[in-house]
């Protein structure tokens, strides 16, 4: 008996100390691992962002004194099979005078709207098309511009602000400043673009705020301010989009949202031979029409708008397909909302939703036929000058009781 109490004994002993070697080999094991880890140089770590500095001085200041040098310095960026960040490029306060070409990931960084001023180069004449103009590459290409300036002096050379020409990877431009611009910021061919909080001002030698053609998929303009712009030869508009139908059937999946446009002298908002765009929240005032879709445009959206004091037309319709729905018109020297086919082929069709329409000087709602109104529900109109409702040639629009009966069913 004690002989056997003596082996089991000694077996619990044996597993005990077995155990404890085990545990003794796992912590062992960890350590040598996580010590190998952190002293080990042949483990890959994340790039590190390059920062470059620019200022009016240049060395030994800063890095560089012009713009253009500190981006043909940056890394080349993302290959196809490697990713490098973008070189971060810091420009002090002052006055620059260039016309960059960008063509790599960069974040281009002004000290601030009010701090940093780029101008065209001095003599660059018609032949400049912009201030930067930024080209897209076969290898993505990340892009971000905020906290300049971009002015033009006069009506030749610098034509654009930002041009960019065929950047469908992501870019974002935000709280810069774009004066006496024949257009602030123009996209040809791109996608994936984020313009926010910027400020478009007019001149002397001023234009259009934003111009889109031929673009899609993820543009996004948003709490954009537009000022007084104008020309005293050809269109201007606050934003402008353009022959932008996009690659799928959703359209171009262009998003316009929460911007404020006063004192236009062409189109607050113009929509242009494009499908899917969005036009919604927006306040437009003292423009001379507030929105116009015209063209063969289809699916767009004109949702939850203040239009308001146009010198012309609220909302103008021809030849497309348009939901309005949920805006407040009011106060327009013309129609609040006019629907027209004129001599196109194609009849419009409009939805009529939700809106508001207030005190202007035409009619409330002025369709060239019953028909071109698709869908007409829950609107309330009153006080408009001419009455609520009109049908009829563009040149003797007359009141409409078959209108009235197709929207309020009395």
């Amino acid at each position: 008996m004690c002989h056997r109490l003596q082996l089991r004994l000694g077996l619990a002993l044996s597993r005990l100390a077995r155990l404890s070697l085990a545990l003794l080999g796992i912590v062992l094991a960890l350590s040598i691992s996580s010590w190998s880890y952190e002293e080990r140089s042949d483990v890959q770590q994340p790039p590190k962002l390059s920062v470059i500095t620019v200022c009016p001085e240049g060395p030994p200041a800063c890095q560089f004194r012009q713009i253009q040098d500190a981006i043909n310095a940056a890394p080349e960026g993302s290959s196809t099979t490697d990713y490098i960040p973008p070189a971060k490029i810091i420009v002090a306060p002052g006055i620059y005078e260039e016309n960059l070409v960008i063509f790599k990931s960069v974040i281009l960084q002004g000290a601030g709207r009010d701090q940093v001023i780029l101008r065209p180069r001095p003599g660059g004449g018609s032949e400049t098309i912009a201030i930067v103009t930024v080209v897209g590459n076969i290898a993505p290409v990340y892009l971000e511009i905020s906290g300049f300036t971009f002015q033009q002096a006069s009506d030749r050379g610098g034509a654009v602000g930002i041009n960019l020409v065929g950047q469908f990877w992501h870019s974002f431009i935000h709280e810069n400043r774009f004066q006496n611009s024949i257009a602030g910021i123009r996209l040809t061919y791109s996608a994936s673009v984020i313009i926010h909080d910027n400020l478009f001002e007019g001149g002397e030698f001023g234009g259009s705020g934003i111009t889109i053609v031929d673009s899609f998929l993820n543009i996004k303009v948003i709490e954009n301010t537009f000022l007084n712009l104008r020309k005293y030869l050809g269109s201007v508009a606050g934003i402008g989009i353009y022959a932008s139908r996009g690659r799928f059937s959703k359209g171009s999946d262009i998003i316009l949202a929460n911007n404020n446009l006063r004192n236009i002298s062409g189109y607050g908002i113009i929509v242009y031979d494009s499908v899917g765009v969005k036009i919604r929240g927006n306040t437009v005032e003292s423009a001379l029409i507030g929105i116009m879709v015209y063209d063969f445009s289809e699916a767009v959206s004109i949702e939850n708008n203040w239009v308001r004091g146009q010198l012309a037309h609220g909302i103008s319709i021809s030849y497309s397909s348009a939901v309005i729905n949920g805006n407040l018109i009011e106060e327009n020297q013309g129609h609040g909302i006019e629907i027209w086919k004129g001599e196109m082929e194609r009849a419009p069709a409009v939805e009529l939703l939700q809106n508001q329409i207030f005190r202007n000087m035409q009619f409330g709602i002025w369709s060239e036929r019953v028909e071109y109104v698709t869908a007409c529900r829950y609107n309330q109109l009153k006080e408009n000058k001419a009455g609520d409702y009109a049908t009829g040639p563009i040149t003797e629009p007359q009141p409409s009781p078959e209108l009235k009966q197709k929207c309020e069913g009395k």
